[in-house]
């Protein structure tokens, strides 16, 4: 809600005097209204810049191609707290919730067993292997012996689930080159598939990371879903935050003071004429001597001094006592 409808709200509808929820706390509720733990579980919460949710195919990023996304439970814990601020995308334009099912990865449940297992099921579809990697059956045999060999000490993490991520992260890397360009970005493109590619020939659609760090050691709980038949995108929410409590507070001033609505004054070029221009709003409370409450008003400016200049001049011949500018873009 814009900061003028909230003031007309607060002078027309007293009685509707209470803020929307919205952004974060938005989505927190939202998943709380889903369930317990058992059923949060089979919800993620996905940040963008864009109002859709999918695979970002620029990402300059050597990690595979695919949707990433926050578990719920993790999530809610997290921007449950005053101070819960994700580890990237925190102020995305959009928070996705989405719902996921398939076959699994999960890093944190991965034996040795079953690394060596999935490994020898490589060995098994070597052919496919040599497909994704773009070289021959007997390269892609080699490449995969190194992997395996050199994953038990150069492994970031000498866990199973570890060493099984350093042998994709290997084979990745040695994807051979099927365009003319030789940029960066076409090359981590390129690694990025063939790794999504190994893991999806083995038959997963989602790898979940509670907590290894194996996929992003500085997000160490999210996960990544190959396959789009896997995910349901449930709900898209603006991120928004809060008003903060300095606007709060003079807007409950204006509520006090003004009763009606040509007590608070819109001074400035209207939004259609601004163009590209850098004018943004700013809620101006100004005291006049021998009055006993300040008025208010919204300047638009290129900065707060510049809307304070714009005040005195508004008021020009008038004793102006103080004048308090309140930037209403001004993000907490």
């Amino acid at each position: 809600m814009k900061i003028h409808e909230i003031i007309t709200e607060l002078r027309s509808n007293p009685e509707k005097n209470i803020q929307k929820i919205s952004g974060h706390q938005e989505a927190i509720e939202f998943l709380e209204d889903q369930g317990g733990p058992t059923e949060l579980i089979k919800y993620g919460v996905s940040m963008t810049k864009l109002p859709k949710l999918g695979i970002n195919p620029k990402s300059k990023h050597t990690t595979p191609l695919g949707i990433y996304f926050y578990p719920a439970i993790y999530y809610v814990n997290l921007k449950s707290r005053k101070d819960g601020k994700l580890p990237f995308q925190e102020d995305a334009a959009y928070i996705q919730i989405l719902k996921y099912s398939g076959n699994i990865l999960d890093l944190a449940s991965v034996t040795e067993e079953i690394a060596n297992s999935l490994i020898d099921s490589l060995y098994s579809n070597i052919e496919q292997v040599a497909a994704i990697l773009h070289t021959d059956v007997n390269n892609a045999k080699s490449l995969l012996d190194d992997a395996r060999l050199r994953s038990a000490t150069e492994s970031n993490f000498k866990t199973p689930a570890g060493k099984l991520w350093y042998v994709f992260w290997s084979l990745s890397n040695n994807a051979s080159a099927t365009t003319q360009s030789n940029s960066r970005v076409s090359l981590v493109k390129r690694s990025s598939i063939a790794w999504t590619s190994l893991i999806q020939l083995l038959g997963f659609d989602i790898v979940l990371d509670l907590g290894t760090k194996i996929v992003y050691e500085d997000e160490p709980y999210q996960g990544v879903i190959f396959n789009p038949k896997s995910v349901k995108l449930v709900k898209t929410i603006k991120n928004i935050k809060p008003i903060s409590s300095e606007i709060n507070a003079t807007i409950n001033a204006a509520k006090k003071v003004n009763k009606s609505a040509s007590q608070v004054t819109r001074v400035g070029p209207p939004i259609a004429s601004l163009g590209s221009s850098a004018l943004r709003p700013f809620l101006v409370s100004v005291k006049l001597a021998g009055e006993s409450a300040p008025r208010f008003f919204k300047f638009f400016a290129c900065n707060p001094l510049d809307a304070k200049s714009l005040a005195n001049n508004h008021f020009s011949g008038n004793n102006v006592e103080s004048v308090k500018v309140t930037d209403v873009t001004k993000k907490n």
